[in-house]
Order: C-alpha cells, then sequence, then structure tokens
C-alpha cells in the first residue's frame, strides 16, 4: 500500500521501537526536506524582502505593510518582521498597529533594546507617557550605552511636566553622544520650562552650533530668553541682523513674520491680522493665532 512520504516519515521516526540508526536516518530526510523547502522559498522571501524595503524608503508605508504581512506568513516566526511591519505603521501613523507588531517583536525576541524604544516612542505619540518611560527603562537596562532611550524618556518626562527628570536624561544623551543636536534643544526646553533662563540659552546656542539650519523657532527662543535675562535690546538687534539677511520666499513665509513682529516691524494686529489671512488652513491658522 502506497502512503505518503509526510506520514510515512513521521510514523517511523516518531515510534518508540525502531532502532536508533533508524531514527538518525528518518531525521536526516526531515531535515534534507525542510532545506528544500527552505531555499525553494528563500528567492521568494528575498524579493518581497527587498520590495518592502524599497517601498518603506519611498514612503510607500501602506505597500511596505502589505509586503511585510506577506513575509510574517512566510515565517511567522521571524521577530525582525514585525519590527519592520511596527516600523512602517508607525510612520503611517498607525500608532495602536505599531505597539501591537512592536509587542510581537518583543514576544519573540525580548533582549533587544531597539524594539522597546520604538515602542515606547509610540506609545508617547498615543500619550501613554508613562507606558512610554517603562519601555525606555528596559531598553536602557539591557543597554545603558545607547544614547537614543535616554532622549526619549527625557522627552515623556517633559510632557509630564517632570524638567528635573527630564535634564537628567538630556544630560545622560549628551554624554554618551554630544552631538546629538536635538537633546541640545529638549533640555532647552525643560530649562525654560523650569525658569532656567541662562541654563536654557546655553543650550539653544549649542543646538544652534551644531545645526545652524535648524529652523528660526530656536532663534526666537534665544530671543525670548536674552529678554528674560534683561537682554531686549541686544536681542532684537541680534534677531533682526537675522530677519532682514532673508530673501525671497524666505523673507515672506510665517517664522520670518513671526520675527518682524518680535523685533518691531510688524505691530501685534497687524500680525494677528497675518496670522489669520496667511494661512492656508484652520489648522495653520489656529496654530499661528496661538503663536
Amino acid at each position: 500500500m502506497k502512503i505518503s512520504l509526510h506520514r510515512s516519515l513521521c510514523e517511523r521516526v516518531g515510534h518508540p521501537h525502531h532502532s536508533t540508526a533508524r531514527y538518525a536516518s528518518g531525521l536526516g530526510i526531515l531535515i534534507a526536506c525542510w532545506m528544500q523547502a527552505t531555499l525553494h522559498a528563500q528567492p521568494k522571501f528575498d524579493a518581497l524582502a527587498k520590495s518592502a524595503s524599497q517601498k518603506y524608503e519611498s514612503k510607500d508605508f501602506s505597500g511596505a505593510i502589505e509586503d511585510y504581512t506577506k513575509l510574517i506568513e512566510m515565517y511567522p516566526g521571524m521577530a525582525g518582521q514585525y519590527y519592520n511591519r511596527g516600523l512602517a505603521e508607525q510612520d503611517a501613523e498607525n500608532f495602536a498597529g505599531a505597539v501591537a507588531d512592536y509587542s510581537k517583536a518583543i514576544e519573540l525576541k525580548p533582549d533587544d533594546p531597539n524594539y522597546y524604544n520604538n515602542r515606547g516612542n509610540t506609545r508617547d505619540k498615543l500619550r501613554d507617557f508613562a507606558g512610554a518611560i517603562e519601555d525606555f527603562d528596559k531598553a536602557i537596562k539591557l543597554n545603558p550605552k545607547l544614547p537614543r532611550p535616554y532622549f526619549n524618556r527625557g522627552n515623556a518626562k517633559r510632557r509630564l511636566k517632570n524638567f528635573k527628570g527630564a535634564i537628567i536624561d538630556y544630560d545622560k544623551c549628551i554624554e554618551l553622544d554630544p552631538k546629538h543636536s536635538t537633546a541640545y534643544e529638549g533640555r532647552g526646553l525643560a530649562q525654560y520650562d523650569s525658569v532656567q533662563w541662562r541654563p536654557a540659552l546655553d543650550s539653544f546656542r549649542k543646538l544652534r552650533e551644531l545645526n545652524p539650519t535648524q529652523d528660526d523657532y530656536s532663534r526666537f527662543r534665544i530671543w525670548l530668553l536674552r529678554s528674560h535675562l534683561g537682554e531686549t535690546e541686544a536681542a532684537t538687534k541680534e534677531l533682526a541682523t537675522h530677519v532682514n539677511s532673508l530673501q525671497g520666499a524666505l523673507a515672506r513665509d510665517w517664522p520670518a513674520q513671526i520675527g518682524k513682529y518680535l523685533i518691531g516691524e510688524i505691530s501685534e494686529a497687524g500680525f494677528l491680522r497675518l496670522a489669520e489671512t496667511s494661512a492656508k488652513t484652520q489648522e495653520d491658522k489656529n496654530t499661528r493665532i496661538c503663536e
């Protein structure tokens, strides 16, 4: 009677009365079959992985998610594919989906600090700051030499108005990565909110030193801080030099109008009128009026 190879192998390998030699022989055949199946699937896997990566890099996040889902269906035990799909979900702003994928990646590979760090970032987006801090704590415990989790934990603490704790985390990030410009920005914001004018000014100065192309909002912070320190005239002169150097579209965009208001070239009434008339959307209008 003819029986399937799979059934025959299972019966021979699993029967307790067969000899060790027969067991080893059957196991060898199983391994060979598995290797043949894996080799057959590998080109498809490689093509899908390449496609997913290309779509992600080109910001086709929905396409990348589809490809990563197919990869997961092929090999459901690979933590990295859940992590990759989580990255695409996060960038597509499907934060709940990203948390689920990062959680599955962590379940499969609980010793990777990047998985916890990215799940913490996503929880932060969902305003689950306490949960985010727990994830950053775990990432730091797994690898205390990574600067990014300290920076991210500092952001979460700042949102919870734990400015002292945030500054400590930003300091640690800067210690590990002295060129981490956004850590200086985060520290400057925490120092500003805790009324540490001079340290905050130093942080924003360092931010601009490391990143001269940083948007003009850091310049406005410097103007505000110098004004708090009684240096309004000098601060205005410094900002005016920059505002008056702007050309073309840069001289007409919204940040330039903020600068002109701060240095006194636009009245408060004129500034509010610009906020209402120059915005393209209601959201932009509300933001500009708030500013």
